[in-house]
């Protein structure tokens, strides 16, 4: 049977138009019956499916994250759970940065850690 994981990230790694289409999906999963991607608020964060860009052309799926208003770091993450066998993402507060993606400033969309910094974090 083909097991997929979860990632486990900070929310640092969203812009404020990420988190702005997160909380949009989020709202319209709690009235709509399955809308794509499936996203779900929890406290400190988001949780969104990647399986999305495994039923879709990769292409395909990035498309869609860029017609919700989804930035093209945020893409690139989720290109990349795609890449691993990620089913699940889970944007948290208190998440771990995931090495080679930059940080972000919550209020100002400003770099505070960039990809270099942020891969030495786990290292």
């Amino acid at each position: 049977m083909p097991k997929r994981t979860m990632l486990d990230v900070t929310t640092g790694h969203l812009k404020k138009q990420d988190r702005e289409a997160l909380q949009r999906l989020a709202d319209t999963q709690k009235s709509e019956n399955w809308p794509v991607p499936h996203v779900y608020e929890q406290e400190y964060g988001w949780y969104i499916s990647a399986g999305f860009m495994y039923y879709d052309d990769v292409a395909e799926g990035q498309e869609r994250l860029r017609e919700e208003g989804f930035s093209e770091e945020f893409i690139a993450l989720m290109t990349y759970a795609q890449e691993n066998d990620v089913a699940m993402v889970n944007f948290d507060a208190d998440g771990e940065p995931e090495p080679g993606f930059k940080i972000f400033d919550e209020n100002t969309d400003e770099v505070v850690l960039d990809d270099d910094a942020a891969a030495t974090m786990r290292a």
